[in-house]
């Protein structure tokens, strides 16, 4: 069960859903599995830094 009474997203396992992003974002940019290990662990904070160093016309934080 998704933890709804505690209004917090997580999986059974404990997976934050910042962790999954983080790992996704990680495997698109690097492809390498000790990369996608580390972000995970470090988890939004990986995400923000994804968006903000990424390149493309989208990014409206440079």
């Amino acid at each position: 069960m998704i933890g709804i009474l505690t209004g917090k997203i997580t999986f059974n396992n404990g997976i934050g859903i910042g962790s999954v992003i983080a790992m996704l974002a990680s495997w698109e940019r690097n492809k390498s599995i000790r990369w996608v290990i580390l972000h995970a662990v470090l988890g939004w904070l990986y995400v923000f830094y994804f968006i903000r160093t990424r390149n493309g016309q989208n990014n409206t934080l440079k």
